[in-house]
């Protein structure tokens, strides 16, 4: 008889919901998981050992998914489906969920992928449990941004840096300093891999910690997060605080419905200037230090 290594949990949700699911799933269950994203459909996958403690924790995912109105006690059937897989398919349905991203000039593409692009910066991305690895909306729409803003010798902060996707480009297109910060320490181990994987460990560097660690003011050329909202809102006097005059703050992880809320917030800080660019349910904000 063969016994399975892993149970793979899938979860099918409205792509409005995607925060909640991915959130709960990496802070509680899981440090690593797949997304698959179609036109009115998101689906997150996460691998379990088969071991006692692994049915209590799709036991916890449905009371999750139930206390925040995702589904019904009687719809977790529908919404979530569990089959034993072994180490082997694992593996290789996490390596095939990651293909190549490009993003005006630049590709993103997983270590193990060997496609190469000629006339185009590349990034390679080593995808464990830190949140970007060029896949989602919000983080092409701070690449493409970062693409347009960043200039040679710039000073460049990424809060929330995760894998160190966005400080990884920001150096490979010119920027002379790079500090990532993020307070998951997983997500600052893979970016520090990340980091000599590019070969950019003179310009970026990764450190644990949030805005509490930036003393300097009036230091960065560009700050960059990509943060819920509510969490964006209680760190933009601390971003406005260390950018320089005339300084570029870009901001993204704000879905479509939140901008009217977004821009009355602004309206209170009376920035220099805002632009919104934005991909299928999500935006991305550049202010400008007045």
């Amino acid at each position: 008889m063969i016994v399975a290594d892993y149970l793979e949990v899938s979860i099918r949700c409205a792509p409005v919901d995607e925060d909640l699911v991915t959130s709960f799933i990496t802070e509680t269950l899981s440090q690593g998981l797949v997304t698959e994203v179609s036109d009115n459909e998101f689906k997150v996958k996460f691998y379990l050992p088969v071991v006692e403690e692994s049915r209590e924790k799709v036991e916890m995912l449905g009371v999750y998914l139930v206390s925040r109105g995702l589904t019904t006690s009687d719809g977790l059937t529908d919404m979530i489906s569990i089959k034993p897989i072994d180490d082997i398919d694992w593996i290789k349905s996490f390596q095939q969920s990651f293909q190549p991203v490009v993003v005006d000039n630049v590709a993103v593409r997983s270590i193990w992928d060997k496609t190469h692009f000629p006339g185009k910066v590349e990034i390679v991305i080593e995808p464990k449990m830190a949140f970007g690895t060029g896949q989602h909306e919000t983080t092409q729409l701070c690449m493409a941004q970062l693409i347009k803003d960043i200039k040679p010798g710039d000073k460049v902060l990424d809060l929330g840096c995760g894998s160190g996707i966005l400080g990884i480009l920001a150096a490979k297109i010119g920027a002379a300093e790079c500090l990532g910060l993020d307070i998951d320490l997983a997500a600052i181990d893979n970016a520090k891999e990340n980091v000599v994987h590019n070969n950019v460990q003179d310009v970026v560097k990764v450190q644990f910690g949030s805005m509490d660690r930036i003393t300097q003011i009036a230091y960065y050329d560009v700050v960059v997060s990509n943060l819920i909202k509510d969490e964006i809102f209680n760190l933009y006097e601390n971003f406005m605080r260390c950018l320089k005059p005339e300084g570029i703050l870009i901001l993204s992880g704000i879905l479509t419905e939140q901008e009217e809320e977004f821009h009355g917030f602004l309206k209170l800080k009376n920035p220099h200037g805002c632009l919104v660019t934005r991909k299928t349910e999500w935006i991305c904000c550049r202010v400008t230090k007045a």
